[in-house]
């Protein structure tokens, strides 16, 4: 905290001390007095001869106040220079592949799966905290949404902005979808996790996926949203979608995905995501992309000067437990030019 300009203290709080002590001082002052408490029993015209002026005590008494007061100061990590510091970043990249097939609509998890897809995506993005993020929708086709970012809330507000019913070419394109995840790391040699989103797969999907040999150096999640049963699809208009004048219910198909996420060693989990499962995910992708680079940017980190202000205190204490200590301070102050000229 810096409380005045070029001053700051890194535990501001221990500086509350400092009143509590002048307090405590001018407490004892007033009522431990031995003139104080001798004047109630001597004549005031005798107290002078019989008591001495204790000027070296109240020197000491006071010399020790300042010293505890310094010492307050530095204990409260008192700081007034700034030294530039490089910063590390973790190479870690993370790939959100997102469905966005009509299918989400399906109400076989309330309300939908589409706002399930939603709420357990917001929270692995907010679990994820080393690295950066890209993310991938697909329907008919693939678009890239976002390029790897760390601004988590751009990211968030892109996840809330999907909505099938934009999609440029509706559809479930789950191949073209990993494709477009994997050109992103082109040009970027940093090992990365894919996250898989999906309600649905086919099974020419199950066979060409795995021949991408990218993903051979990926760590690889698949998330399934929705159920076996399936649900109808409730448009937003609220109108429900039928094929060949009969209601669709889309199911998910679990054993497939499942499959596929062995066939690609990675793993495979439900919508129904505990907090568990998340850091789960997450500490997968953190295990493996440990790495870090050091980035372009310097940081000015205070350094603390406190230890400077604790020596005053440290020497008034041993003064006071060592009648001798003002003559041992001034015979090693002195050698101490002469032991360095020894050594040159």
């Amino acid at each position: 905290m810096e409380l005045l300009p070029g001053l700051y203290f890194t535990r501001p709080t221990w500086l509350l001390l400092i009143p509590f002590t002048l307090l405590c001082v001018i407490l004892f002052t007033k009522h431990g007095s031995r003139g104080t408490q001798l004047k109630k029993f001597i004549d005031p015209k005798l107290l002078p001869f019989l008591t001495k002026p204790s000027i070296g005590k109240n020197t000491s008494k006071w010399l020790g106040l300042l010293s505890l007061c310094l010492a307050i100061i530095g204990l409260s990590g008192i700081s007034w220079e700034k030294q530039p510091q490089p910063t590390y970043t973790s190479n870690a990249k993370t790939i959100l592949l997102i469905d966005q097939s009509i299918s989400l609509y399906a109400t076989d998890i309330k309300p939908n799966r589409l706002t399930r897809l939603k709420q357990k995506l917001q929270d692995i993005i907010n679990t994820i905290t080393e690295g950066e993020i890209a993310m991938v929708a697909f329907a008919g086709d693939a678009y890239t949404i976002s390029p790897f970012s760390a601004d988590k809330s751009t990211l968030t507000h892109f996840l809330l902005a999907l909505d099938p019913l934009i999609m440029p070419l509706y559809g479930s394109n789950l191949l073209a979808g990993v494709q477009t995840s994997l050109s992103l790391l082109e040009n970027n040699p940093s090992p990365a996790h894919l996250i898989i989103v999906t309600d649905s797969i086919n099974s020419n999907e199950i066979i060409e996926i795995p021949k991408l040999t990218k993903l051979n150096s990926l760590q690889v999640s698949i998330i399934g949203v929705g159920s076996q049963q399936g649900g109808e699809i409730v448009l937003p208009d609220g109108s429900h979608l039928r094929k060949n004048n009969k209601t669709v219910k889309p199911p998910l198909p679990v054993s497939s995905l499942i499959d596929l996420a062995s066939t690609l060693n990675g793993q495979y989990f439900d919508s129904q995501l505990t907090d568990k499962d998340i850091q789960s995910i997450v500490n997968n992708q953190q295990s493996t992309q440990k790495t870090l680079r050091e980035s372009n940017a310097l940081s000015n980190i205070w350094v603390e000067k406190g230890h400077w202000l604790l020596m005053p205190f440290l020497i008034w204490l041993l003064i006071q437990f060592r009648p001798g200590a003002y003559l041992l301070l001034i015979i090693n102050l002195s050698s101490y030019p002469l032991t360095v000229l020894h050594h040159r």
